[in-house]
Formats: C-alpha cells, sequence, structure tokens
C-alpha cells in the first residue's frame, strides 16, 4: 500500500504502460494503417524498403490533405464504387454513403510518423505507446486531485493501466486518436478543478483550449464534456447560473 500512495506513483505507472503494451510495437499494420499508409506515401507495398522519391508524397500526402482527409474512409467520387466491387460494402449501397472524421490533431502526428521514419512500424507504435505512458500519468493524476486517499486513488490508476481495454489503441496505429484525445482531455479536466477549485484563473482559458485540442483528435473526445457536467453539478459550489456560465 505505501508504492501506491507514493508521490512517485505516476511515473511509476506511466513505465508500467510501456512495459505491459510493449508487444504491441512488433504487431505491424492492421486495417486502416494499410489505407494511413498507402495515402501518406502514394505506396500500398508497405514492405518494400522506400526510396527517396517515395518521401516526396503524391497527392493525399501533402499536409493540408492529410489533416483534412486522412479519416475520409468512404467517399462516393473516390472509393464507393471500388469498395462495393471488393464487397467490403454490401451491392445495395446508397451512392451518397460517406464515413468521414475530422481528426486533424491526430493525422498529424501520423503525418510526424511518416516524415521522421516512414519505414519503422515499431517506431510508429513506439509514438502510440507514449501517449499510452503520458495517459497513464494523467489518469493517476486526475485520481489524485478526486480522490482523498492516496492509496485507493494510486490503486485505481493502476487497475487503468492493468485494464485490457487501454490496450487496442496502442495495437492498431489508427486508433491512436483516441489515446491522444484522452491526454488532452485529462488535462482539461484537470485544469477545469484547478480553475473552480483551486481558483487558478489560467485553468479558465487553458481548460477550454485542451478541450478543443481533445475534440480536434477525434469526436469521441465529447464524452469529457460530460464529466465537466457531472463535476459542476456534483463538486462544484455556488449558485447554478456560476456553473453554467463555467461550462459555458
Amino acid at each position: 500500500m505505501g508504492l501506491l500512495a507514493s508521490r512517485h506513483l505516476p511515473l511509476i505507472l506511466a513505465l508500467l504502460a510501456v512495459i505491459v503494451s510493449l508487444p504491441a510495437a512488433w504487431m505491424g499494420l492492421t486495417t486502416d494503417d494499410y489505407i494511413h499508409r498507402a495515402r501518406l506515401l502514394g505506396d500500398v507495398e508497405s514492405n518494400r524498403p522506400l526510396k527517396d522519391a517515395d518521401l516526396m508524397p503524391r497527392g493525399g500526402g501533402r499536409l493540408g490533405a492529410v489533416l483534412s482527409d486522412l479519416f475520409v474512409m468512404v467517399d462516393p467520387e473516390e472509393n464507393l464504387q471500388r469498395l462495393r466491387t471488393y464487397g467490403a460494402l454490401p451491392w445495395w449501397t446508397d451512392e451518397g454513403y460517406r464515413v468521414a472524421h475530422w481528426r486533424p490533431l491526430a493525422s498529424l502526428t501520423h503525418w510526424l510518423d511518416y516524415r521522421l521514419f516512414p519505414n519503422s512500424i515499431v517506431l510508429m507504435h513506439a509514438h502510440s505507446l507514449l501517449w499510452f505512458a503520458l495517459v497513464a500519468f494523467l489518469a493517476a493524476r486526475l485520481y489524485r486531485r478526486f480522490i482523498p486517499i492516496a492509496s485507493v486513488a494510486g490503486l485505481a490508476g493502476l487497475l487503468y493501466v492493468l485494464s485490457d481495454d487501454s490496450y487496442f489503441p496502442t495495437l492498431w496505429l489508427a486508433n491512436r486518436n483516441l489515446l491522444v484525445s484522452l491526454a488532452f482531455g485529462l488535462v482539461a479536466m484537470i485544469l477545469h478543478d484547478r480553475w473552480r477549485g483551486d481558483r487558478w484563473k489560467a485553468g479558465a482559458a487553458l481548460g477550454p483550449m485542451c478541450f478543443a485540442a481533445c475534440l480536434l483528435a477525434t469526436e469521441g473526445g465529447v464524452a469529457i464534456f460530460a464529466y465537466l457536467v457531472a463535476y459542476e453539478v456534483i463538486l462544484s459550489r455556488g449558485s447554478w447560473g456560476c456553473r453554467l456560465r463555467a461550462l459555458a
């Protein structure tokens, strides 16, 4: 119990998160990862060594296109018919069917991967592992702020790291957006609490900025707002008008 109450536990859990997830570094590419590679490098033969010319991506590899279109999975004008022909979509799929997510912040991390180490899938997974380590650290810090018994807060952080639900985003490169979003979402919650609980005024500006980054990583980041609402309803003090203004 002494270790769980240690002030160094967040760092220890961050290291543990890397250790327990390390096998993911050799998982290679899967599903959407191949689509991302083709768009970022114009190269579908993912196992062949890249030449210098390949590092100048064709078309979709430009930064602007990557930030806006990397997570566009089905486009009626681009690939809908091919997906139906291949069998990935049923033949009766509507002609206007479109699956498009705007995740520019997460897209930027993948663009950097293919600029810095395009031939090393292991390093791309290591990049995701670092995001998971950051999430584990921030989750432990968040528990410390809201759970008064240090050992209980430490146990909560440990259980989070050991939960099998935490590993999938490190196995699947294209799912890194969840880790990026959660990291910024946890910071947003910590800053909100510092503003509302500790009266740290800078949190009123920095918290919403981090929440915006959370949403720019994935649309699923909107779930963090539910926690902020719960905070104002249950933990915050003051009038309901004041709480509504804080959420606004």
